[in-house]
């Protein structure tokens, strides 16, 4: 209980200390002194003196006691007096996420979100989409510039970190502005950054200032794209290592002193692996003419991860580098992705790439076998679902939703894979012919219901890292 501080609770002063100190060793004296008249009848002539010494000290002890609650009630009123600079409120359901890890349930319909984002086309801003690079299409947000409005849009692919160190920064760009377009949208800027190690943010801070010019900006994505944790990265790098003047050029040191000791308030948004952490709009006052806005993340009920337990997430939320794993298929086999997913293959010899958290366990077995393994292994070698019967019970969990997909190869290619099937909240899996002829592929993919599967062209054509299953 001894605390170094004195406004703390349990801090006891060295005088204090030291009388209690003398205090507990006259109790000791008195206790001995008490035994041995217990043991020498014959020392009863001193027991008005020790009558008198105990009552001394009794007194002495109920003057300290008093003592303790008087400044137990001033640190208490101290405490729950006036809240001293910098200091912020959370809301109970803020507290039990930062310092349990704890979420309580609830549920924001999608159109909330929209109504509350609807006020953005009617402003002069700049935007910044943010999306997952693991899940681009279960993070891009439908009639995104119906919402928006004409502001210019900036798209930052996150989470650029967790893919592998082979691929080529220029063609994921490229990919990422095809796509864009595909779905009705122009964007100004295509950035690819990762906000958890901060690389590429120093060079995303210049050109959002170049397009900025005054203005305030909206920071929008799907919940759980990484998105608070993009604007916390991004208020440090201000803070700490970036000033710009009107001109959108970096001050000098007298600038960069000035703007520090100019008092501003940015407090950081609270950020966790469970989605839908930011519940209303916060603002953030970066610049002094503008400010910096975090929007609540539009939920996609169409992704795995909402299906799923916080212990779960950690297994299928990928935190680190990805070291893709390439299976080899031939027709009449079965591949799982843990117990979520299971793709059954029909066709030549093929390899399929699969880019998914290196926590989510991969078996390949036989069609034929498929149903009876998930029954005895799942949640067992066949995880996530974890938990007990009632859990791998559930109907939202079950595979119960087939889609089926027909894969032809325009040409034939050894090198680089041709197709990529997206599971929505899981990853991907790359495909590729070996067959020295163009050969229809027939997938059958199980997920459970209402969760997206899709298929497109490459993100990652061609990878030499990667392990075999």
């Amino acid at each position: 209980m001894q605390c170094d501080h004195p406004n703390e609770l349990g801090f006891i002063p060295k005088s204090v200390a030291m009388r209690l100190m003398k205090t507990h060793e006259s109790i000791k004296q008195q206790r001995k002194q008490k035994q041995q008249r217990k043991d020498n009848p014959n020392a009863a002539a001193s027991v008005d003196g020790d009558q008198q010494q105990s009552d001394t000290i009794i007194d002495y002890e109920t003057h300290l006691e008093n003592e303790a609650k008087r400044n137990f009630e001033k640190f208490r009123s101290q405490s729950s007096g006036a809240k001293k600079i910098g200091e912020k409120e959370i809301c109970q359901r803020c507290h039990m996420l930062k310092h349990y890890g704890k979420v309580a349930p609830i549920k924001i319909p999608i159109e909330d979100f929209k109504n509350k984002l609807a006020a953005i086309k009617d402003m002069n801003c700049v935007v910044i989409k943010v999306v997952d690079i693991m899940d681009f299409h279960g993070t891009f947000i439908p009639d995104f510039r119906r919402i928006i409005g004409n502001n210019p849009v900036v798209l930052v692919g996150n989470k650029m970190d967790v893919l592998p160190a082979d691929i080529h920064k220029n063609r994921i760009e490229d990919w990422l502005r095809h796509e864009c377009k595909l779905h009705g949208m122009v964007v100004s800027h295509v950035k690819l950054l990762s906000s958890a190690s901060r690389d590429g943010l120093a060079s995303f801070i210049v050109e959002l200032e170049q397009l900025r010019r005054g203005r305030d900006v909206f920071v929008v994505g799907c919940s759980n794209v990484g998105k608070s944790t993009f604007i916390n990265s991004l208020v440090d790098e201000y803070k700490q290592k970036v000033v710009f003047t009107q001109d959108g050029q970096q001050g000098d040191d007298e600038a960069t002193a000035a703007a520090k000791e100019k008092p501003t308030v940015m407090d950081r948004a609270t950020t966790s692996i469970f989605p839908g952490t930011t519940l209303n709009i916060i603002s953030v006052p970066l610049w002094h003419n503008a400010s910096l806005f975090d929007t609540p993340g539009i939920d996609n009920p169409h992704q795995i991860i909402k299906l799923l337990r916080p212990d779960e997430l950690k297994m299928v939320i990928p935190t680190k580098r990805i070291k893709p794993t390439v299976v080899h298929m031939i027709g009449g086999k079965s591949l799982y992705l843990g117990g979520l997913a299971r793709i059954d293959y029909d066709g030549g010899l093929a390899t399929f790439t699969i880019y998914t958290s290196t926590h989510l366990p991969l078996h390949l077995c036989r069609t034929d076998k498929a149903d009876d393994l998930l029954t005895r292994q799942r949640g067992k070698m066949l995880s996530p679902p974890l938990g007990d019967a009632e859990r791998l019970a559930e109907e939202s969990i079950q595979l119960s939703q087939a889609k089926r997909f027909t894969i032809i190869p325009e040409k034939v290619d050894f090198r680089h894979t041709c197709t990529d099937i997206i599971i929505s909240g899981l990853g991907w899996v790359a495909v590729k012919s070996l067959s020295k002829t163009i050969t229809p592929m027939r997938v059958i993919v199980h997920t459970p219901t209402n969760i997206d599967v899709s298929i497109r062209d490459p993100l990652v054509p061609y990878t030499t890292t990667y392990n075999t299953l």
